[in-house]
């Protein structure tokens, strides 16, 4: 292992970044450094070459090009076809090199020399901790099948962090599916791939079977001949630090060889990599705003240098325990009994797998010649799977699939470390939501135009003492919810002795003063405190001059609040609902009061039905595995999955009472933390209401006119203009969360309406849309309408007690 350059914390090392600067970098210079290195097991790479070769024999492959050959000859045989096929064998060619990587030793250490002053000059630390990479470090190709490593994805910089962390660690360097724009991108595409990176397109859909074919069988020959690969199950970036909905492609790829026991098993590591500044979020404002994403070019590339004159402190690299996804895959067979092995078994009934199981079906498996073993390109043998899963119909392997991909969704998840910025931003955005709501005279919107709006309110500032102690006590709750804290959290913990609390007390300022002083672009110091960066008065309100009435900062700020959002998704949600329905029955009821004479008492099938209302508006918003749904029942009702839990966990944390076994009630020592936890929903609540106030308000203003102000021929047209509705609500006070403009907020809230059918895209239509059948009369409009109002009113009152 590289020690150079490491500081010790426990089990936490340094890696890189400024603190191991202060007397910790080698003496010798980072390129002695880079060429010391022997990064592990880079001599069994297979070679491009090599790879090349075993894709183009491949027998899928062979038979795509014989396919696609006679469909542009229109037959089979003959001199036509036999063009046919040497033009598709050539543009295969040219396919397989756009795809592959091309490993190289002395790339990888210039890459590994380049890395390290770049990071310790933005990164204050990358900390990693060397006991986890050990089941990495003992992971054996032949032994234990391909592996999979699986970051969490919120920067271009992640998969560079990882094989950064490999390279130093001295694992085995992962190659890396990366996509086809980056290859595209001259000199950066010819670093990553000689630093492993191979290419793909964004969607397979639409990229033919010829393509499809040949990516397959290439990331195959790489899980099966040199077994680490390393890719974001998210897909894309979450903008939002949101975990996003799983994307299957290439996990189904990987699964593929694990049902036709071609490989023993398959190994998962989840690797979660948390920021206390996401080096590229300035970019994030465009997509924010509706614009589109900007393709990667190489003048893009070298503007990004702009970056190694900013701070953008530390980073965490949290490796996960080493997962087998054939057992996940065995486990969600045993428990679900709707799955059916081959022969009409029942999984309940199904044996465990053991080495008497049969195989799966000789023609789909990786050889037919009886051997035991599978030998690779560099002569690795690889043993077939003796202990193999039970044959599977293509329905239930898709099952199996969804399965594995949720527990590796939810794993990430678990894993998550939270930095201190994480629980600074949500207390400076909830002062700032409060203070608003405070000042404003309104408590609803019309669908009539606005008329002239009172000046914005300038948010007050929060002292460094009372932030940092409200940020303290939100650190506690997330503990004791389970959340995993970064080690600079340690102040907060119990049993400190008297005469250390005022030093330690002291630190955490200290450390919650830094977060704001790395997020200054937002945040500005009043006095002897921070709020948000507001600039009233001059048009935009906003401290980069753009135009609009919500500040940027809300938008910016908004996906560090996101981070903790998990921890209280269910609960928000049943608290908005039990509010909701104690100011149906008492609109001036006070939720500080313990009985309210009975009338607190809210029964479990009304917050059945509550629940059963929202979760269907909101659910799209955000992915979350253990986030409460809509169970589907026999008689076609269904209940609500994780409801009861949900309640469990709130009455044990204080936030309900439960006064008979089927009534519940609110704790008045839980409003604080309840107030927190609405106000992390409340933005994706507003969306959907703002989508909706939109679509009224156009057909509206198209009904009185006689005339459509307006045409729109997709959702997206639609997201901006509600951003623009919902930029002059906010300035005339009607909006209470500036972020919820947010036009991807607002493209899944106008996905799920279309879904739930209120509305439908019509180009006939005079506005580009008709209502839906069941929202065709104004009455029921009116009462969806209604009931977003009411959530959006319990919610106000959450924050004003």
């Amino acid at each position: 292992m590289n020690h150079d350059a490491m500081e010790k914390q426990d089990t936490t090392i340094v890696v890189a970044g400024r603190r191991a600067a202060n007397g910790y970098v080698p003496v010798a210079s980072t390129l002695t450094w880079a060429l010391a290195a022997k990064p592990a097991h880079l001599a069994e790479a297979p070679s491009d070459q090599d790879l090349h070769e075993a894709t183009m024999s491949a027998e899928q492959v062979r038979d795509e090009i014989l396919r696609e050959a006679a469909r542009r000859s229109g037959k089979e045989g003959g001199s036509e076809f036999e063009q046919a096929v040497l033009s598709v064998e050539m543009e295969v060619v040219r396919m397989n090199h756009r795809i592959s990587a091309s490993f190289s030793l002395s790339m990888i250490r210039f890459f590994g020399a380049m890395l390290k002053p770049v990071f310790s000059q933005i990164f204050e630390s990358i900390e990693v901790d060397p006991l986890q990479w050990e089941a990495i470090r003992h992971w054996r190709l032949d032994r234990d099948g391909p592996l999979l490593l699986l970051p969490t994805h919120r920067s271009y910089v992640d998969f560079l962090i990882v094989s950064f962390a490999c390279y130093v660690m001295d694992v085995k360097i992962p190659f890396i599916a990366a996509g086809e724009d980056l290859g595209k991108i001259p000199l950066v595409s010819y670093i990553l791939r000689g630093s492993g990176a191979f290419f793909m397109k964004r969607r397979f859909r639409g990229a033919g079977p010829l393509y499809t074919t040949c990516f397959k069988t290439y990331m195959q020959n790489v899980l099966t001949h040199y077994g680490v690969v390393e890719f974001f199950v998210e897909g894309g970036r979450s903008r939002s630090r949101l975990m996003l909905e799983p994307k299957k492609g290439l996990l189904s790829i990987a699964m593929e060889l694990l049902f036709q026991a071609r490989v023993p098993d398959i190994k998962v590591v989840p690797v979660t990599i948390a920021y206390d500044r996401i080096v590229e979020d300035a970019s994030f404002l465009g997509e924010f705003l509706g614009e589109s994403k900007l393709g990667e070019t190489l003048a893009r590339t070298l503007k990004a240098a702009n970056v190694l004159t900013e701070d953008f402190g530390r980073v965490v690299v949290d490796v996960g325990p080493m997962l087998s996804l054939k057992e996940m895959a065995s486990a969600y067979i045993r428990d679900h009994h709707a799955l059916h092995v081959s022969g009409g078994v029942s999984a309940m009934d199904a044996p465990a797998l053991t080495d008497t199981m049969p195989l799966v079906d000789t023609r789909t498996s990786a050889s037919s010649s009886g051997d035991d073993t599978i030998t690779g390109l560099q002569g690795i043998t690889v043993s077939k799977a003796s202990t193999p899963l039970p044959t599977l119909p293509p329905a239930t392997q898709r099952q199996v699939l969804d399965g594995v991909a949720e527990d590796t969704i939810r794993c990430l998840e678990d894993r998550q470390v939270l930095l201190p910025s994480a629980v600074v931003v949500p207390v400076i955005l909830h002062r700032t939501l409060t203070a608003r709501l405070a000042s404003s005279g309104a408590t609803s919107a019309t669908y009539t135009p606005l008329p002239p709006t009172p000046p914005d309110h300038e948010p007050t500032c929060l002292p460094l003492a009372q932030l940092a102690a409200k940020s303290s006590w939100l650190g506690s709750e997330l503990k004791i919810r389970g959340a995993r804290l970064h080690s600079s959290f340690l102040t907060l913990a119990d049993g400190i002795r008297e005469h250390e609390r005022g030093e330690l007390h002291q630190q955490w300022e200290q450390t919650v003063d830094n977060v704001c002083q790395l997020l200054r672009q937002w945040l500005v110091r009043e006095g002897d405190g921070w709020k948000v960066r507001c600039r009233p008065g001059n048009g935009s309100g906003s401290p980069d001059g753009r135009r609009g009435a919500v500040p940027t900062p809300l938008f910016m700020l908004g996906p560090y609040r996101n981070q903790i959002f998990h921890h209280f998704a269910n609960q928000a949600i049943v608290v908005l609902v039990v509010v909701s329905c104690l100011r149906s029955r008492a609109p001036a009821m006070s939720l500080l009061a313990s009985n309210n004479g009975g009338r607190g008492v809210i029964e479990l099938s009304a917050i059945e039905r509550g629940v059963r209302e929202l979760l269907p508006l909101i659910a799209r918003q955000f992915y979350h595995p253990r986030q409460m749904c809509i169970a589907a029942g026999g008689d076609g009702w269904g209940g609500v999955r994780h409801l009861h839990e949900t309640l469990v966990d709130m009455v044990d944390f204080g936030v309900l009472r439960q006064p008979t076994d089927d009534t519940f009630a609110v704790d008045p020592s839980g409003v604080p933390i309840m107030s927190v936890g609405v106000s992390l929903l409340f933005p994706f609540l507003e969306a959907v209401w703002l989508a909706v106030y939109t679509l009224l308000n156009l057909h509206h203003t198209a009904t009185e006119q006689k005339r459509a102000s307006f045409r729109f021929t997709n959702l997206k047209q639609l997201a901006v203009l509600s951003r623009k509705s919902g930029e002059r609500l906010y300035e005339g006070h009607k909006l209470v969360c500036g972020d919820a403009c947010c036009v991807p907020y607002l493209h899944n809230a106008l996905i799920t309406l279309q879904a739930m059918g209120v509305f439908q895209l019509s180009r006939e239509a005079q506005l580009g849309f008709e209502w839906g059948n069941a929202f065709k009369q104004a009455a029921d409009r009116k009462a969806l309408y209604s009931r977003l109002e009411g959530f959006r009113r319990a919610g106000k009152a959450i924050f004003l007690t």
